[in-house]
């Protein structure tokens, strides 16, 4: 019996014929130790550098924030303490009781609470030398020629008088213009100031009477108070 041998192929390589590897080049080397990309280096130092300028950036401007904020803030609360200490004496002036400065208009002020000190009486035969009592007295001098004189000399506000009947002086004048000006001030904060004068309501009129008087009682040398509301007609805001 014959068994069928396969054929293999034999192949023989020479030295000669033996395939080659070529072993390719390392890649350059950078500063860093890694290798450069198409000419591109990697570089940390440049990107933390940006990011570092981006953070001054925003660390500059929120510091510019916060310190216009904290300025700002340091402006209210002293304006706040400056309204909130000019209140409490308008309070401490009336028989005001536990009123609260930031819920304060004007029905705070019962019409049937008491809402002035009880000064006493002005009795005028304690002031012989005082002239105008009324407004009246005070029309009646301007049609003589001692009284144009006198307002020639004081001006239009020269029926204010100290209790010898005198005209006051330019510095009493200020300081009683700026305890006017300081109330309208608190008023018109809280709500209560008139477009005029003359619409002025009968408790704020009443309540600012009577800090005036007893800051500066020549007002008090006149009847009904003439001699204040003259004044703050006059030089009442528009």
């Amino acid at each position: 019996m014959t068994f069928y041998t396969p054929h293999i192929p034999q192949y023989r390589f020479s030295d000669d014929a033996s395939p080659t590897l070529h072993t390719p080049p390392p890649l350059p080397l950078g500063p860093t130790g890694l290798p450069s990309l198409h000419g591109l280096e990697y570089s940390p130092g440049l990107l933390d550098s940006n990011d570092s300028l981006e953070h001054q950036d925003n660390s500059s401007l929120f510091q510019n924030c916060t310190n216009q904020l904290q300025l700002e803030l340091l402006q209210a609360k002293t304006a706040f303490s400056t309204l909130e200490a000019a209140f409490q004496e308008l309070t401490r002036s009336i028989q005001l009781v536990n009123a609260d400065p930031m819920n304060f208009t004007s029905t705070s002020i019962s019409p049937t609470a008491p809402l002035t000190k009880q000064l006493p009486r002005i009795d005028k035969n304690d002031y012989p030398d005082v002239l105008f009592w009324t407004c009246a007295d005070w029309d009646k001098l301007q049609m003589t020629s001692q009284g144009l004189k006198q307002k020639g000399k004081c001006g239009p506000t020269a029926f204010l008088e100290d209790n010898n009947g005198e005209p006051i002086t330019e510095e009493s004048l200020d300081t009683i213009h700026k305890t006017i000006c300081g109330l309208w001030f608190e008023f018109a904060v809280k709500g209560l100031l008139a477009t005029t004068w003359s619409k002025m309501i009968h408790s704020t009129r009443t309540l600012f009477h009577s800090v005036m008087e007893e800051k500066h009682p020549l007002f008090r040398l006149a009847m009904d108070s003439w001699k204040l509301d003259l004044l703050c007609s006059t030089a009442y805001p528009s």
